[in-house]
């Protein structure tokens, strides 16, 4: 089982030019799983209904990297988003599976980037031109 701090699906924020750790930890479980992570590009607001096509799941990137390696089981796994992640685009969904022999559970973050000058109006990133 996964950690899940609000549900499935967790939406995250970071300025453009931060580089974005992304952690997936095991609650429970044996044995150990293996980790597998996948993304896709999501519709760009806050409404967590950019993230649920199941045929949009992707390989991550190699810009992308693990600082655990994905062939060793452990209790949790993490991936290190770098800014500008093409093809990533500013709101993308990350998804972490962890699967042994008796079965899997994977968990959703989703994850906006955005401008200095954004603003959350009703989880909606709202963004000026100003400086």
């Amino acid at each position: 089982m996964l950690d899940k701090p609000q549900g499935n699906l967790f939406a995250q924020a970071f300025k453009e030019k931060v580089v974005v750790k992304v952690n997936c930890t095991l609650t429970s479980g044996k044995p150990l799983p293996n980790f597998l992570w996948q993304y896709q590009n999501s519709s760009g607001n806050t409404s967590h209904n950019g993230c649920q096509d199941e045929d949009r799941w992707l390989p991550l990137p190699s810009s992308i990297t693990y600082e655990t390696p994905l062939n060793q089981t452990s209790s949790s796994s993490t991936i290190v988003i770098p800014p500008n992640t093409p093809p990533v685009s500013q709101a993308a969904c990350f998804r972490c599976l962890a699967v042994n022999q008796f079965g899997n559970d994977s968990f959703i973050t989703e994850l906006y980037r955005y401008s200095k000058k954004c603003i959350f109006v009703d989880s909606e990133c709202i963004t000026s031109n100003e400086n």
